[in-house]
């Protein structure tokens, strides 16, 4: 049986880049290695753990449950409708810690960030030129077919 964490604190998360999340470590690598005996039974996608198949079933069942409350667009989850209400609000509650520009998004920080760093995380493995962004990277490699 697998450690689950004892506290929602965020003391022991950790961020993960793969999927952009914070997870607490133990559980995140057990999810991502773990065997998927939870089989979907509309279109056999596995999961490793009960409460994501039956998240993934809401998919199926066309059951959105999350509505907005100034357009009445629905979600499945309801992480999803407070990111979408920053759309209403105009809310900005991710800000650089060395420019202080601000984004809607986490993820909108994070590309951001590598404006700041030597981050060149995607390479082309045809000439080994470095890009930070993948789009970067996509428009280069036309460049080599032509």
């Amino acid at each position: 049986m697998r450690e689950q964490p004892r506290t929602h604190s965020r003391k022991h998360a950790f961020h993960c880049e793969v999927c952009d999340c914070n997870h607490y470590l133990k559980t995140h690598i057990f999810f991502q290695s773990a065997e998927l005996p939870f089989l979907c039974n509309v279109c056999n996608e596995g999961f490793c753990d009960k409460s994501h198949l039956i998240r993934h079933m809401k998919i199926h069942s066309g059951g959105r449950p999350f509505s907005c409350d100034v357009c009445h667009k629905t979600f499945l989850r309801r992480c999803n409708l407070m990111e979408h209400m920053r759309v209403h609000t105009g809310g900005y509650p991710f800000s650089c810690d060395v420019c202080n520009k601000t984004f809607k998004y986490k993820s909108s920080l994070t590309r951001h960030k590598r404006t700041h760093s030597a981050e060149w995380p995607f390479f082309c493995d045809i000439c080994n030129k470095t890009f930070s962004y993948q789009e970067s990277l996509a428009a280069h490699k036309k460049k080599h077919s032509g």
